[in-house]
């Protein structure tokens, strides 16, 4: 009878063993499965981030008189009239735009018309200034004339330079046009593109050049340079391209 209690215990502690053996082992490999799907979800591609939204098409920048001429750093010869400034017929008559651009690439326009013209030789410009790493560029509408008359093959002139002009790109010559503004307002308009420049009248391009020795031109300061006539400006853009 003693036996057979010590033979009946000995097989209830094998029982117990195995059973922990068991809980172990299934411990184990449900640790394992927890352990595999974690590690799936930790190798998951993680989202790509959304790029930053271009700023193409937002306006930078628009021109206000509320300050005056100061803002504009203008020079003699220069008054306010209405929603515009107009210059006596002194020469380098200029306004620097108060804004420098915060895009590389931009569009750069304003509306300017010629009143009078007294003599042969009027002329403005809108030009970039170059610095340490950017070229600039010059915009010009030279050789404007009086009323009266001229010979045929004569004409005012509009062209686009890089600034300094040895760095011209050799393969995009400076291009000049003959190009007569009249008294009307006309919208001029700067692109800046990477090293290229182009000059728009009226949404119609007219002259183009590039640089050979900076990947972007500059952007600013900006400044109005006008002589020997008397003209109106207004309504300075500023739009990122």
């Amino acid at each position: 009878m003693v036996s057979g209690n010590i033979v009946r215990r000995w097989w209830l502690n094998i029982d117990i063993r195995c059973a922990v053996v068991l809980f172990c082992v299934l411990g184990g490999l449900l640790t394992g499965c927890s352990g595999g799907a974690s590690g799936q979800t930790n190798n998951q591609p993680k989202p790509t981030p959304r790029p930053t939204q271009s700023q193409a098409g937002k306006v930078l920048y628009q021109s206000s008189w509320a300050g005056g001429l100061k803002d504009w750093k203008a020079t003699a010869g220069w008054k306010l009239s209405g929603d515009y400034a107009q210059t006596d017929l002194g020469e380098h008559r200029i306004l620097t735009v108060p804004y420098q651009s915060t895009a590389a690439n931009y569009s750069l326009e304003f509306s300017l018309q010629v009143v009078s013209v007294p003599k042969d030789g009027g002329y403005f410009m809108l030009n970039a200034d170059p610095n340490a790493t950017h070229d600039g560029y010059q915009n010009h509408v030279l050789n404007l004339l009086d009323a009266g008359k001229h010979g045929y093959a004569t004409h005012p002139l509009l062209e686009t330079v890089i600034d300094p002009d040895i760095h011209q790109e050799p393969n995009v010559n400076p291009q000049a046009f003959d190009y007569e503004p009249g008294n009307q307002w006309h919208t001029y308009r700067v692109d800046v593109e990477a090293e290229r420049v182009q000059f728009f009248v009226d949404n119609v391009r007219l002259s183009q050049s590039s640089s050979a020795k900076t990947a972007n031109l500059s952007t600013g300061p900006f400044h109005l340079d006008c002589g020997k006539a008397i003209l109106r400006v207004k309504d300075f853009k500023v739009t990122a391209l």
